[in-house]
């Protein structure tokens, strides 16, 4: 019978493990040099979010009713979490 590399043998084992995603198999470099390419996008959009949220909090409630929001749905929004 011939055998198979092992490098291969190890990569068919991992796709066949169940539960474990295929970010959680990359090595830990690749995952902190990605989390560093993306961090500037998200720190982005996150200060975007905050500049949206002043905004809105600032309108007047002839505005909002204009735009089709409440000041209670604006209010909701304001409390929620910045980062979601």
């Amino acid at each position: 019978m011939i055998s198979q590399p092992l490098h291969h043998r190890n990569q068919q084992k991992e796709k066949l493990v169940p539960g474990i995603s295929e970010r959680r198999l990359q090595p830990l470099g690749k995952r902190i040099r990605a989390m560093f390419i993306a961090a500037p996008q998200f720190i982005a959009e996150w200060r975007q979010r905050v500049r949206t949220h002043n905004k809105l909090t600032a309108l007047s409630d002839g505005d909002l009713r204009d735009a089709g929001r409440t000041r209670a749905e604006v209010e909701a929004e304001r409390c929620k979490a910045f980062l979601w």
